[in-house]
């Protein structure tokens, strides 16, 4: 989380995938401090967690707008080439 975060602010993404359960902070609070730093508040931020489509539903449900999708693992090339078709987001010729 902390370390993502540092790594945002000299990269600022366009887009972030973020685990929901992370050692040190929730996926939610990542994407909290993604929104508040003014070169990531743009960015399209997806979280994924290993749980099952019903509870993912539930935990969209609870979520604030702070994420604009959540993914199930496994998250296949065709699942984030979907995403990003989705969001209009191109891919760009830099490195990740």
């Amino acid at each position: 989380g902390e370390s993502g975060l540092e790594m945002a602010k000299a990269f600022q993404p366009e887009i972030v995938l973020c685990d929901i359960r992370l050692p040190d902070m929730t996926g939610l609070e990542v994407a909290h401090a993604l929104r508040a730093i003014p070169e990531t508040k743009d960015a399209l931020i997806a979280q994924h967690t290993a749980l099952g489509e019903r509870d993912l539903r539930t935990f969209e449900r609870e979520a604030d707008t702070s994420v604009n999708v959540f993914l199930s693992k496994p998250l296949t090339p065709e699942k984030l080439d979907e995403i990003l078709t989705q969001f209009n987001v191109l891919r760009r010729s830099r490195p990740f």
